[in-house]
């Protein structure tokens, strides 16, 4: 579930970067159940997994906004 997360999450900061953007930290708009809805879990279990990547400064949720904080890291473990 790590894995499928941190690959969902690369993509979708992917699309969101703004062309010749370099920097790691990327921010868009998405709920918690509209994210595990994408990956056809339950919010309650995403959310259990999403706990690593905030405690470990992976990347931040607040509210319906997601900022990745670390894309190299993300990118070790996609």
């Amino acid at each position: 579930m790590t894995q499928k997360i941190a690959c969902h999450l690369i993509t979708l900061g992917q699309q969101a970067r703004p062309v010749g953007q370099e920097k790691s930290t990327i921010q868009f708009k998405m709920s918690q159940q509209e994210f595990a809805e994408l990956l056809h879990v339950s919010r309650q279990t995403l959310n259990k997994q999403l706990q690593y990547f905030i405690q470990e400064r992976i990347v931040e949720w607040n509210y319906s906004q997601i900022r990745i904080i670390d894309m190299q890291r993300l990118k070790q473990l996609s």
